[in-house]
């Protein structure tokens, strides 16, 4: 009953396809397949990701023997919302180590994230050589392009090529880490977790260069903390097992392998979810152990453990214990599998045999889809064997729903019939759809117009604007088993003043959060698809000028125009505060005090009261111009000639040319 890992990869990932590891596979090929999305602008310690990332790259490639041949692809570095977005940089070959340097550093973190097409591009690319071939994944995120590099992993695999994927989690929570891990499982590699950038250099350093990691120091002063579990357990069951504990907020109760106490984890439970923890067990039998880890510490440590025995079992169901309301579930199930049995879904503690909400006959797979009820709450999901007079519960395991996170996305305005863009996030389940109706309309048909959502590319679509001017709402509608559900509301207006474009602004990284239970979502960011590593916003028709309150840093921004957090480089001389500015559609890129290994460091730059200001050449200059002028105070021979301002192209031309005499 071993589950293949089906939850797709993510965002800012960074592949190191590596043919051969020894000295006597130095002819081998090395490939570098680069993530180029929007999220490697978020910060580990107060650096991005990015910069933390071109370094590891560096460090690696310093390493790496100059006889094998050594390329470059990378994806999401040169458009916004573009899964094919996919380029060979630097094609395989000795001596290029110094141009996939080069082209790192050029690149731009902006896109999306193709993961699995990247992945089986640096295949093929290694399928023309015999020698054996090491993927090393550096990953902070998850796929966001539908596709399934798992699936994709146990596809190479099963292909015969000789191919190990290790994973190495790049600030993954522990979540997204068991995710991404089956990559590596799937190909025979490993998973290794890396939190900072020292880790991540020593991991890749581990994985590609096969050296060993220093031991480890024991972590003093570990707190007291015991466990309470029963001694066995059957397969797959959720147990409850009871604590005392230092409760850090990121502590959690976990169950290893017996004879591999220091493996990644097989499930785990965060104490702060509650006491007891609900840990589920294992998919195989055997001996276990079962352990709190206290996360107060340096790097993890057991703080307390437990051996548990995982028993085999007539029945059992293995399946998430949390899902979103409305979702398809995949469910792997022990049982007679009689023709007439099924696995279906109650209210927790109903002991019916009938009237379920939701439910899959056994005999249409293993594993088997269900979907989960419509309403948040606790159920049971059951195994019913269907008996020649009656039906009998097989067993049943708790399951808890929650609230959806559904949302639209649509211009607010659009002219009478215009064809217009909608994105949309839900569970999209083989009956949902987004339609047009009246404020408040509450049927589930006499829709204006609708599209389904299985029927979608990257979860967009078209719509048609009604004829008629007047308020409308877009809806996400649920078509759950237990019936349907509004999801989402969005108003729409349709006027003829409306503006004759309808683009929606680009997704900032592919894995945002996007909130929205509802038309009175919380404001912010995310709302908008800008993700979580976007800092400020300038939304209005003028220059923003702002202040962050972590650094001091006074800074203006362009009307329709990002920027990241800003953050101090302790390292760098004068602890400059690091700033970059992107604009929301369109390319270009603005850089308060770059580091010197970014390449716009090179271009075209000018001092400024905090520091050093420097544009791509594919940047809006007037943006530049007006960003450039509000940040001056100790630069104004730049901007002033004979008392008098400057003209937008002098100034320009100034900065292209040398300062005057006597600016700073």
């Amino acid at each position: 009953m071993k589950r293949l890992c089906q939850a797709a990869l993510g965002t800012g990932a960074v592949f190191l396809s590596l043919a051969g590891m020894t000295q006597a596979a130095d002819t081998g090929r090395t490939l570098i397949v680069m993530d180029g999305s929007g999220s490697m602008w978020g910060q580990i310690d107060g650096v991005p990701k990015l910069e933390i990332a071109r370094n590891a790259v560096a460090d690696l490639v310093d390493e790496i023997s100059p006889g094998r041949a050594l390329g470059l692809v990378a994806y999401g570095h040169r458009s916004r919302g573009d899964c094919s977005d996919i380029e060979v940089m630097v094609e395989p070959a000795p001596g290029t180590a110094a141009a996939v340097l080069d082209a790192v550093n050029t690149m731009r973190f902006q896109g999306r994230t193709p993961l699995s097409d990247a992945v089986r591009i640096g295949a093929e690319a290694l399928r023309i050589t015999e020698n054996p071939a090491t993927l090393v994944l550096v990953t902070d995120g998850l796929e966001t392009c539908g596709a399934d590099p798992c699936a994709l992993g146990a596809e190479l695999e099963a292909a015969g090529i000789d191919f190990t994927a290790h994973v190495v989690g790049f600030g993954l929570s522990k979540e997204e880490g068991a995710q991404v891990a089956c990559l590596a499982e799937n190909t025979g590699g490993r998973y290794i977790e890396a939190r900072n950038a020292a880790s991540l250099s020593s991991a890749l350093a581990e994985a590609v260069l096969k050296t060993e990691r220093p031991p480890e120091k024991p972590v003093s002063d570990i707190p007291p903390a015991s466990l309470d579990a029963p001694a066995t357990a059957p397969i797959t069951s959720a147990v409850e097992i009871g604590w005392t504990g230092p409760a850090d907020p990121d502590d959690y109760i976990d169950i290893v392998p017996a004879d591999m106490p220091t493996a990644r984890p097989v499930t785990w439970a965060y104490v702060r979810d509650g006491n007891p923890a609900r840990v589920k067990m294992p998919a195989n039998p055997g001996e276990y152990l079962l352990r709190y880890v206290w996360t107060g510490a340096s790097r993890e440590a057991a703080a307390a453990s437990q051996p548990i025995t995982v028993t085999e079992a007539d029945f059992a169901i293995d399946a998430p214990l949390t899902v979103e309301l409305g979702t398809m579930m995949s469910v792997n199930w022990n049982g007679p599998g009689n023709d007439e049995d099924y696995l279906d879904t109650v209210e927790a503690g109903s002991p019916r045999t009938e009237s379920e909400l939701t439910y899959v006959w056994v005999r249409d797979g293993n594993p088997a889809l269900i979907q989960a009820p419509s309403q948040p709450g606790e159920y049971d999901l059951r195994y019913i064997v269907q008996g020649p007079e009656a039906r009998e519960i097989g067993i049943s395991v708790p399951l808890r729903v929650t609230e959806t996170t559904a949302m639209l996305e649509a211009p607010p305005a659009v002219r009478p019939g215009a064809e217009f863009p909608v994105r949309f996030r839900g569970p999209k389940t083989p009956g949902d759809w987004v339609d047009i109706v009246t404020p408040g309309f509450a049927d589930f048909s006499g829709e204006i117009t609708y599209f389904y959502t299985q029927d979608t590319r990257n979860d967009e679509e078209t719509l048609f604007a009604p004829e008629t001017p007047g308020d409308y709402e877009l809806r996400y509608v649920l078509d759950g088993q237990d019936g349907r559900k509004v999801l989402y509301r969005l108003p729409l207006a349709v006027a003829a003043s409306a503006p004759a474009r309808t683009e929606l602004a680009p997704r900032m990284d592919a894995d945002a959060d996007v909130v929205g239970e509802g038309p009175d979502a919380e404001e912010g960011f995310e709302e908008e698809g800008l993700g979580e590593d976007v800092g400020f916003v300038c939304d209005g028709p003028e220059l923003c000028l702002l202040t962050d309150e972590g650094t001091g840093l006074s800074f203006a921004l362009p009307p329709g125009w990002i920027t990241d957090f800003p953050y101090p480089d302790d390292e760098a001389e004068g602890d400059p505060v690091r700033l970059n500015m992107m604009p929301l559609s369109g390319d270009g890129r603005i850089a308060l005090n770059p580091n010197p290994l970014d390449s716009i460091a090179d271009g075209m730059c000018a001092p400024v009261a905090a520091g050093r200001l420097c544009v791509t050449p594919q940047s809006d200059m007037a943006a530049f111009s007006a960003v450039f002028q509000a940040m001056l105070t100790a630069t104004q021979p730049v901007i002033k000639k004979n008392g008098q301002m400057r003209s937008e192209a002098e100034i320009m031309d100034a900065i292209r040319n040398g300062l005057p005499e006597g600016a700073n």
